[in-house]
């Protein structure tokens, strides 16, 4: 179990590194009472890794703060969640992992140790959650829902198809670049969360968790009434894809999605910079994903399934995708699932594909 750190009259020597080791530890007593503490026949439980400080210390000033960029839910990913991870290490474990591996993104020198420690700290999170989610209580919900939405950044971070793979550590799937790109495993990791979301809601849906799980004006959105413009076209186009299809149905109900994908995110572009401040919902990298929780089980099938209209459908994703490709975990996945859908389909479907690849490729 990880343990917050605790105050200390110890101080460092100067020549202490400044780039600690995965070994490192730090003594929670001072020397000065190290005989006193003796004399009580106390033995401390935990020592104090620099590292686990120091992936603390980036998720609170940097991690965070590139996860969620609207002011006034910042408190819930940098106060609300550590101090729930010193209540459940899971979910401490699952913070120190997605820090180790945005670390890992940004500092090319450290990407292996990091990328290994992402690794360790996932595994500890998992393990932990899998023993919590037997017994879904009141008690422990939040940190359910937490840790959920942690995997999924976990594991867009981790399959980024932009990333290379890192020497000496071990490939986490054996499925093809298309297959991981296309969601064979993150789009049933993401859909998994409605096991968690569904007996976790009537606990936390009126607490402080209510500012992100909220969409806001979501259900007020009307793509019949509120769409215009050349490419809102663009997605109603693709109808010609499925005239002919016993699933037409399926598909339509997948397009009405995404078009109110597009609406949702596309607010945010126009929106007052006030305004976007003070929205206390999930927003920006928020709306294109919103398609994985929504569309159907019949829709993801056919996607599966490689049928020509669910892939065209999801290149108009993989569009709308790459508009938040400024998000660390998120670069490069818009693009990646765009080009790899226009080579999986091959010449005849190029037209139906051309706003998507224009979108990516500028």
């Amino acid at each position: 179990m990880l343990m917050p750190p605790q105050p200390t009259s110890t101080e460092m020597s100067p020549n202490t590194s400044q780039s600690p080791s995965t070994t490192s530890t730090l003594r929670l007593t001072p020397p000065s009472t190290t005989n006193s503490i003796r004399s009580l026949d106390y033995t401390p439980t935990e020592t104090l890794e620099l590292i686990h400080l120091r992936l603390l210390h980036h998720w609170t000033v940097s991690t965070c703060i590139e996860i969620c960029k609207c002011p006034k839910t910042l408190w819930i990913w940098q106060e609300a969640f550590p101090q729930m991870g010193f209540r459940y290490p899971f979910v401490l474990h699952a913070l120190l992992g997605l820090a180790a591996l945005h670390i890992a993104y940004q500092s090319p020198a450290e990407r292996k140790q990091r990328w290994l420690d992402g690794m360790y700290h996932h595994g500890e999170a998992l393990a932990g959650f899998q023993k919590q989610i037997s017994n879904i209580t009141a008690d422990n919900s939040e940190a359910l829902f937490t840790w959920s939405m942690c995997n999924v950044l976990y594991v867009l971070a981790m399959s980024n198809p932009l990333q290379e793979a890192v020497d000496g550590v071990p490939s986490i799937s054996t499925l093809s670049r298309n297959d991981k790109v296309l969601g064979a495993e993150w789009i049933p990791m993401m859909r998994g969360m409605n096991a968690v979301l569904e007996p976790t809601h009537n606990f936390i849906r009126f607490g402080r968790m209510k500012f992100i799980m909220s969409l806001g004006n979501w259900d007020e959105i009307d793509p019949g009434q509120d769409s215009c413009g050349s490419e809102d076209d663009y997605f109603c186009r693709v109808r010609d894809t499925w005239s002919d299809s016993n699933q037409s149905e399926v598909y339509e109900k997948a397009l009405h999605i995404l078009r109110k994908c597009r609406l949702y995110s596309l607010q945010f572009q126009n929106m007052d910079p006030k305004m976007r401040d003070d929205w206390g919902y999930n927003k920006e990298w928020a709306g294109p994903l919103i398609f994985i929780h929504f569309a159907s089980d019949s829709y993801f099938l056919l996607l599966k399934e490689r049928q020509p209209p669910a892939l065209v459908l999801f290149s108009l994703f993989g569009a709308l995708l790459h508009g938040v490709d400024s998000y660390w975990f998120l670069r490069g996945w818009g693009k990646a699932i765009v080009e790899v859908i226009a080579d999986v389909l091959g010449g005849y479907w190029k037209q139906w594909l051309s706003w998507p690849l224009q979108v990516v490729q500028n």
